[in-house]
């Protein structure tokens, strides 16, 4: 669910009601809420053909790989021009705030940008910069913060790659 985020994608929700179209940026109301009525079920993800040449990549970072709850979540979705720029980025962030948040900043600073170290190091520390964690069982605010920083140069450059 969370990568479509970055992939500006709708949420198809149906119930007695009657079907509706949410924008999945609007789908999360706070943590472990949504619009979505106790009646209704997903039924359907709309991603806008705008995406295609997108590349995409997303680390969940948590203790273990198993059925672990996550310490933090980093999405990305990148589009690359001819001249080895970067055309469009999307970065979307989880257990970074209350609700999943898009890294708007950070996105706008990345376009137009080349896919060099120091960009992405500068990418990375804005995007923590827009994020408002707490603390938790599973992770101390500063250590997500940290871990932001680290991990959105690396989804970006996975990204990069696989935007070809």
């Amino acid at each position: 669910m969370f990568l479509v985020l970055v992939l500006d994608a709708a949420l198809v929700l149906e119930g007695p009601d009657g079907r509706r179209t949410i924008p999945v940026a609007d789908f999360f109301t706070g943590p472990s809420k949504t619009v979505r009525k106790a009646d209704e079920v997903l039924i359907e993800f709309n991603i806008p053909e705008e995406m295609e040449g997108f590349g995409s990549a997303y680390w969940k970072h948590s203790r273990r790989q198993a059925m672990d709850l996550p310490i933090l979540g980093v999405a990305v979705a990148l589009k690359m021009s001819g001249d080895k720029t970067i055309s469009d980025a999307r970065i979307a962030l989880t257990v970074a705030a209350p609700t999943p948040i898009r890294a708007h900043k950070a996105e706008e600073f990345l376009k137009g940008k080349p896919l060099d170290d120091d960009v992405l190091e500068e990418a990375g520390k804005i995007a923590s910069s827009e994020s408002s964690p707490r603390d938790s069982v599973r992770g101390k605010e500063w250590y997500r913060r940290d871990m932001i920083a680290v991990f959105v140069p690396r989804m970006v450059k996975l990204s990069a790659e696989r935007a070809g």
